[in-house]
């Protein structure tokens, strides 16, 4: 299975991450100003007294300059103001950045082991800057367990013989009671956040009337009808396409009130006939049932039933007397056949059973 990286890190909350950096970079700034003077007394005190000859004090003066320059320029792309309006750019340079702070600080951490020192000052920042960034919630456990795994291995390559070090121990405290209240509240923070985006996906595909699909639902569920009929010779739904009679006309004898109860009168009735379809309220007078499952088989009955229950029903609504009528057309799929030329049929025929049912019920049409 193909593993999206990019997907995976913005599927878990990178615009408010970025969002975060955006707002607050100066704090940024300070954090990432404070740290350089940091390696810049570490780079002139290296440099003073270090034997460049062996590979650990060459693997430490790198690993100071590595960091200050990562600090230097993550500083400069914060603020730019180019680049500091779009959160996306935040977020990439954040993640970035704390994922160079974590591989240096398991290298120097490392070396102290191997040199006989407690890395304490090193993990500490570490953990205390990677925190105040915020990253999202599963970069931030992945990088945590990496760095954690990375001191095991330390401690092993020196026989353990510096893990009862009151300094390390201290670390390794820090290190997991950080881990576990960052994810915990990152958690909180996703979890809410994902429903809140869950619950805004519903409204912008819901009708406000009736609660059925509304046009981009339609839309977006038609291209899925079609892809399955390229893809899978899918053919087993039907289309039911429906209108309102006689809407215009109540409108202009009650108002635009008592013509919005039939539209919602109609979208609450619908679903109990059409239990395993499709519903959408596509127009002003216009709904849409794309017919599937147990309905499909039954389509007969089915539009037998709705000739009965929506063809000419009386319904009351605040003292008058309002007609709830609808006409129909329907047309089954045939194999092979694109959604456009089955709706086409339907609504063909709704336009026949329209004509049909007004001169039936001499129900009038809008007054000019």
């Amino acid at each position: 299975m193909k593993f999206d990286l990019f997907g995976f890190i913005k599927k878990h909350n990178s615009e408010s991450i970025g969002e975060n950096v955006r707002k607050n970079r100066y704090i940024y700034a300070i954090i990432l100003a404070t740290i350089s003077i940091f390696e810049i007394v570490m780079i002139i005190r290296g440099s003073l007294i270090f034997d460049f000859k062996k590979l650990k004090h060459l693997l430490y003066f790198c690993s100071y300059i590595l960091l200050l320059t990562a600090s230097i320029s993550t500083a400069i792309i914060l603020n730019i103001k180019k680049l500091y309006m779009n959160s996306k750019v935040m977020s990439i340079t954040i993640h970035i950045y704390v994922g160079i702070l974590y591989a240096w600080s398991t290298l120097v951490s490392y070396l102290d082991l191997a040199a006989g020192h407690t890395p304490i000052v090193y993990l500490t920042i570490v953990i205390v800057v990677a925190g105040v960034t915020m990253v999202n919630l599963y970069f931030y456990c992945i990088t945590t367990i990496v760095t954690f795994a990375g001191l095991i291995v330390a401690c092993y390559v020196n026989h353990f013989e510096y893990l009862e070090s009151t300094g390390l121990l201290l670390n390794l405290l820090v290190l997991v009671v950080m881990a576990i209240l960052m994810n915990a509240r990152l958690f909180i923070v996703t979890n809410t956040e994902t429903d809140q985006r869950k619950m805004l996906e519903i409204l912008s595909k819901t009708d406000v009337l009736t609660g059925l699909g509304n046009e981009t639902a339609y839309f977006e569920y038609v291209d899925k009808i079609n892809g399955r009929i390229e893809k899978e010779n899918y053919h087993d739904f039907a289309v039911v396409l429906m209108d309102l009679n006689g809407l215009k006309a109540t409108n202009d004898k009650y108002g635009h009130r008592y013509g919005c109860h039939l539209v919602v009168e109609s979208g609450h009735r619908l679903p109990i006939l059409f239990t395993t379809s499709k519903l959408f309220h596509i127009g002003g007078d216009e709904f849409v049932g794309i017919v599937e499952g147990d309905n499909f088989k039954k389509l007969e009955s089915l539009i037998k039933r709705f000739d009965e229950d929506f063809t000419h029903t009386r319904i009351a609504y605040e003292g008058h007397d309002l007609l709830l009528s609808l006409a129909r057309g329907y047309s089954v799929c045939q194999g092979g056949e694109h959604y456009r030329n089955v709706f086409q049929r339907a609504d063909e025929m709704m336009y026949e059973n329209k004509a049909i049912i007004k001169e039936k019920y001499h129900i009038e049409s809008r007054k000019s």
